[in-house]
């Protein structure tokens, strides 16, 4: 049966999350199980966010779960494993989050979750053959695969957190782009479909007065980039902040794109 969002669903995943965090407390110690992840200061008060840290093949690994309101039975936790330096993460990330869109939904994934990567880590060290290598800050795709631009606008952005993760999450989802501080917040992300989609995902999840995806472009060539890396760009205090943005964009040779950001 393919159930709808909506507040029984809700009620419905509530429940399932609270067992499943139950489940967890009794398998891993206070050590290993810690709850608040990087996403917001309000966020990592939240049960939903969580980090289980464990060791692998005698290599410390941290598994941050995000748990959407709607899962197990409408959408996917949102898994990052980080760490030891010795696997390659980036390959893990995307392995592990195509891995967790081929499971049912309505049943618990996070045991699972941490059983495939005790099964699969191995194959994902440094140094061993495979055909994409990491690279650390880049936001050059690793692999191939179909390109995206995404324009995301927020009704704020001020927590300092927040910030600061919209940054991290893009450059370890090697993506490039931008994000504007301030009322209203404009954050662009280009690279891999598959990351700009993680990306979004992950941003949405987290407490916003309103945010909303105002465009998508699919990428075609590498010609069609327009940003060499991410970075947050700080208010210009001569200007307005849809004064910053509409310059950003018109630097990009991206200035069409302005009209669509701000419904114009």
């Amino acid at each position: 049966m393919t159930l709808e969002p909506g507040p029984d669903v809700e009620a419905l995943c509530s429940i399932a999350q609270a067992e499943e965090m139950e489940l967890l407390r009794s398998m891993y110690s206070e050590a290993e199980l810690s709850f608040g992840c990087s996403a917001s200061d309000h966020e990592a008060l939240q049960p939903s966010c969580f980090t289980i840290g464990l060791v692998f093949d005698n290599e410390s690994v941290n598994i941050e779960f995000r748990l959407p309101r709607d899962y197990p039975y409408i959408d996917f936790p949102a898994v990052f494993v980080r760490g030891s330096e010795a696997f390659h993460k980036d390959r893990i990330n995307s392995d592990i989050r195509e891995w967790i869109h081929q499971q049912q939904l309505g049943v618990p994934l996070v045991t699972e979750i941490i059983s495939w990567l005790d099964q699969n880590l191995e194959k994902y060290r440094v140094n061993r053959s495979g055909s994409c290598d990491e690279t650390s800050n880049s936001c050059e795709p690793a692999c191939s695969g179909e390109s995206a631009r995404y324009y995301i606008l927020s009704h704020h952005l001020r927590s300092p957190v927040k910030r600061t993760n919209i940054v991290q999450l893009a450059r370890e989802l090697h993506l490039c782009g931008f994000s504007t501080p301030g009322k209203p917040a404009v954050i662009v992300v280009e690279g891999k479909l598959s990351e700009c989609e993680e990306f979004w995902k992950s941003v949405k999840s987290w407490t916003w007065k309103k945010i909303s995806l105002r465009h998508t472009e699919i990428l075609h060539s590498i010609d069609d980039r327009r940003f060499s890396e991410f970075s947050e760009i700080p208010p210009n205090p001569s200007g307005t902040p849809m004064g910053n943005v509409k310059r950003l964009l018109v630097n990009a040779k991206l200035e069409d794109k302005f009209s669509l950001l701000y419904g114009l």
